[in-house]
């Protein structure tokens, strides 16, 4: 038997550990909701080992319109379990982790980056905890 013989692919993701669909959407677009919902049964479609999954969509802010308002109800309840991760709230946290402050630069005033204020790049990352 080749790589991928009989044997069954072990279940992937567990309720407290999902596999993680991420989506990053900063521009207003018109039928987003339609196609992140195919895309993800796509995706499920292709793994069927996943069987705990969280999608989630990063945005700029909550005010950024992807429409349409008005969905299907299939296409609602599946919308209503996606995780949105504003970047505009995130950088109103304080002591975030250091990886989490890199998600914040797009939406910061750039006097706010490290390089604006003075510091160096890499100050961004000097209290990970990530050792090589």
């Amino acid at each position: 038997m080749g790589r991928f013989g009989r044997e069954a692919a072990r279940p992937a993701g567990t309720p407290e550990q999902p596999v993680v669909l991420l989506e990053v959407q900063m521009h207003a677009m018109a039928g987003f909701k339609h196609r992140l919902f195919p895309q993800t049964a796509r995706f499920l479609q292709l793994h069927p080992q996943v069987l705990h999954l969280a999608a989630v969509v990063v945005v700029p802010h909550h005010r950024l319109r992807l429409r349409p308002a008005q969905l299907p109800q299939q296409l609602q309840a599946f919308v209503d379990g996606v995780v949105w991760l504003s970047l505009e709230e995130l950088g109103q946290q304080a002591d975030l982790d250091p990886w989490l402050t890199l998600l914040r630069l797009p939406v910061q005033p750039e006097a706010q980056h490290p390089k604006g204020s003075g510091a160096p790049p890499e100050s961004v990352l000097c209290r990970s905890h990530y050792t090589a």
